[in-house]
């Protein structure tokens, strides 16, 4: 799944049920594009930021400590919290099973 993918899989699961026109009217995005972008036309950065905000709110505090460890962390700190979070991914996928 791509990262288009999982943000309007993410949209759709907090905004169930509205239609083109009402994801249009929430994201201010033109109708016939939210169309095509449901239908899988590439989304623009912008359409992809305006998606997150829905999902995420202004500030999506995963993304904003990512940030902030790689400005501050030693590349073998980053490594260090690489590997717990890969780890922690890989226990995820076992227990959904």
């Amino acid at each position: 799944m791509n990262l288009q993918e999982a943000i309007l899989k993410r949209y759709q699961k907090k905004n169930k049920n509205l239609t083109i026109r009402e994801i249009s009217l929430d994201t201010k995005i033109q109708a016939t594009r939210v169309f095509r972008i449901m239908n899988g036309a590439e989304m623009k950065i912008s359409e992809y930021e305006i998606f997150k905000k829905k999902v995420f709110g202004e500030s999506n505090p995963i993304e904003k400590l990512m940030f902030e460890c790689e400005a501050k962390l030693s590349t073998s700190h980053l490594q260090e919290v690489l590997g717990f979070l890969e780890r922690k991914i890989s226990l995820s996928t076992y227990s959904m099973v």
